[in-house]
């Protein structure tokens, strides 16, 4: 694992590793989710400079005072839930949909319905996977990703 600092300033997509603690109901304007205990994880992409860059997305993450903008920021400011990890893929091709179906041929996974999407160009349902396998483990995953080549990022500057 590396730290936010050591985060390269390229572009690539990452994974949000979310613990949730207790049923959590999420209300964005029109849209509802609720969240039954567990690992959730989220796919997204940073593919621009400044504030859209990679280092800059992971770091607002990992921030948990910030303003509520994106449907992810509902997710890693509320107090119910935490933000474990991320892991980071820089490859200015890969995208969060082509890495959500990756990870969904390995895992059982239920793909929230409109979750982070409302942006994606590919119209995939959906960019935040509720993690339904009863004995998938924080390790287990962290040992897969490290076999993809993906970098983990841990909240310690």
């Amino acid at each position: 694992m590396i730290k936010l600092d050591q985060i390269p300033d390229k572009p690539g997509t990452y994974i949000l590793v979310l613990q949730v603690c207790e049923n959590v109901l999420i209300q964005v304007k029109t849209l509802q989710w609720t969240l039954n205990p567990g690992i959730y994880l989220y796919f997204g992409s940073a593919k621009g400079r400044g504030s859209s860059s990679l280092k800059n997305r992971i770091k607002r993450h990992f921030n948990s005072e910030k303003t509520v903008f994106w449907h992810i920021d509902y997710l890693t400011t509320h107090p119910s839930i935490t933000l474990q990890c991320a892991y980071l893929n820089i490859n200015i091709q890969s995208t969060e949909c082509q890495n959500l179906k990756e990870m969904s041929k390995t895992t059982e996974m239920e793909i929230l319905s409109r979750f982070g999407s409302s942006d994606c160009k590919q119209k995939c349902g959906g960019h935040l996977g509720y993690l339904t396998e009863g004995n998938f483990t924080l390790k287990r995953l962290d040992y897969l990703l490290k076999k993809w080549k993906w970098k983990g990022i841990v909240d310690k500057t």
